[in-house]
């Protein structure tokens, strides 16, 4: 059995070394083969001259991938999973915040649970601010409302994943990725387990309040077409609008040319507004068939 770890780096020269010595220190008495699987994301420090020193020293099996310019998170999980050897991976960030020893924890859990695809890691208490910690709370709340899969609040990229789901998620070759939605569609058994986040070893967070509002943004658009059914609901308004002041103005009977021009103003934009509906809704159509996702996901195969 091989064990994949699967390090997406950007700018952590300083955490190199440490973050590789901790799992030396928790995998070296495993039974199994494990590999570290560094994937540096177009960082300007010395991140890639760090995994390069570790290739020439390190006892344990590492790979290198080297982006040539930073490509973001989402693309260096796809080339980690992409190029490992494992037939379980875990993904797991490179600044010490997240435990070796829970990565062999949730292993452990995969291994002795036959039935279970995927272990995941979720954050007891979080490290932030409460107004982040409101703002993600809403994003939850609001990309389960619109999408068909279900977000576990919390659930972070931090898991431990058998080869099936490793399979089924590379072969989602979409350009445009939200892993934890990628993670979700597939379907797999998931359990779900808490862990303390430990302090960044060294530097600093990468991911500022635009970036959090980007990546949300993207991850509705990737899993939801219910913003191109908008013109819908606001043709059914105008023309509802529209039918109401008619009636109230007959009602009154103060129907001169201005209010007519105002009905049949309301009346076009319902009209307009329904055109543009039926093009949304052939968009949404044509959206979701360019991401080319299967058609299904086999979680086990059998024969006779």
């Amino acid at each position: 059995m091989v064990f994949s770890l699967i390090i997406p780096c950007y700018n952590e020269e300083k955490n190199i070394k440490p973050m590789h010595d901790e799992i030396e220190k928790t995998f070296c008495s495993c039974d199994f083969e494990y590999e570290m699987v560094f994937v540096n994301d177009g960082s300007y420090d010395g991140t890639a001259k760090e995994i390069k020193n570790l290739i020439k020293t390190s006892s344990s099996k590492i790979l290198f991938l080297d982006f040539s310019r930073n490509f973001g998170k989402e693309s260096a999980i796809f080339a980690g999973l992409e190029h490992c050897h494992g037939d379980f991976a875990v993904i797991i960030d490179g600044d010490l915040q997240q435990p070796p020893e829970v990565a062999l924890k949730m292993l452990k859990i995969l291994m002795d649970n036959p039935d279970t695809d995927c272990v995941t890691a979720y954050q007891e208490k979080r490290i932030e601010g409460s107004f982040t910690g409101f703002l993600k709370k809403t994003f939850y709340k609001l990309i389960n409302k619109m999408t068909e899969v279900n977000f576990v609040s919390d659930a972070s990229d931090f898991r431990v994943m058998r080869r099936n789901m490793i399979n089924a998620i590379l072969s989602m070759k979409e350009g445009v990725r939200f892993s934890k939605g990628i993670f979700a569609w597939t379907g797999f058994h998931t359990k779900f387990i808490p862990y303390t986040a430990r302090k960044r070893n060294a530097g600093e967070t990468k991911w500022t309040m635009s970036s959090l509002f980007k990546y949300a943004f993207d991850g509705i658009v990737s899993f939801s077409t219910r913003l191109l059914k908008i013109p819908i609901w606001l043709s059914i308004m105008s023309f509802i609008a529209s039918v109401s002041y008619l009636i109230v103005r007959l009602t009154q009977g103060h129907f001169s040319e201005t209010s007519l021009v105002i009905f049949l103003i309301l009346l076009m934009s319902s009209v307009v507004l329904f055109a543009l509906s039926i093009v949304s809704v052939y968009l949404s159509k044509t959206y979701t068939e360019s991401k080319h996702r299967p058609i299904y996901v086999l979680r086990d195969k059998d024969n006779n």
